[in-house]
């Protein structure tokens, strides 16, 4: 069962169409899309939302609003916490032998960046020039990389790539891993 404090790891789910509160909100991420508690569910309004102007997720989820016709702007959504579904992975596309794609795919996997431990792990030995180790607070780091500081109080440096260097990295074939 999702909450607010875990309603967006690796969720997919479908907003209905809302009104925001007249309250303060009680969340604005790093993308400044704006959160409400309702205790139930939670009220989104953002300016990016799956299958609008190009978004196919948000970090490591997959949200998308009903009934919306589309175009640029702001919209809001509410969907109830029982709603929320964990992100389901599908067959991927990519060459495992194409190291840049297979490592575009695991950064992607990860919501778009990864602690220097995770990099130890990950098996792929050393990292391509297009991923950038970045020291906290630069002006460097990418959305991902600061939600991964704002997480780990003692992280000291991240290893993010944008979004131009993970498409470059992931061109030779199409890439739906979830």
């Amino acid at each position: 069962m999702f909450d607010f404090l875990t309603f967006h790891h690796r969720t997919e789910a479908v907003f209905l169409p809302a009104l925001p509160p007249d309250t303060e909100p009680d969340f604005i991420s790093p993308s400044k899309s704006v959160y409400w508690n309702t205790q139930q569910g939670v009220i989104r309004a953002s300016d990016h939302w799956v299958g609008r102007d190009g978004c196919e997720a948000q970090a490591s989820c997959r949200w998308e609003l009903q009934d919306d016709p589309g175009g640029p702007g702001w919209r809001s959504g509410y969907c109830a916490y029982a709603q929320f579904r964990p992100r389901r992975r599908t067959t991927a596309l990519i060459d495992p032998t194409t190291r840049d794609s297979a490592i575009a795919a695991w950064l992607l996997d990860k919501g778009g960046a990864c602690t220097p431990q995770e990099w130890a792990a990950s098996g792929f030995g050393t990292p391509p020039a297009w991923l950038h180790r970045v020291p906290r607070g630069s002006i460097a780091a990418t959305a991902a990389a600061d939600r991964l500081f704002a997480t780990q109080a003692g992280l000291s440096h991240a290893l993010c790539a944008r979004s131009p260097a993970l498409d470059a990295a992931l061109a030779a074939q199409p890439v739906p891993w979830w």
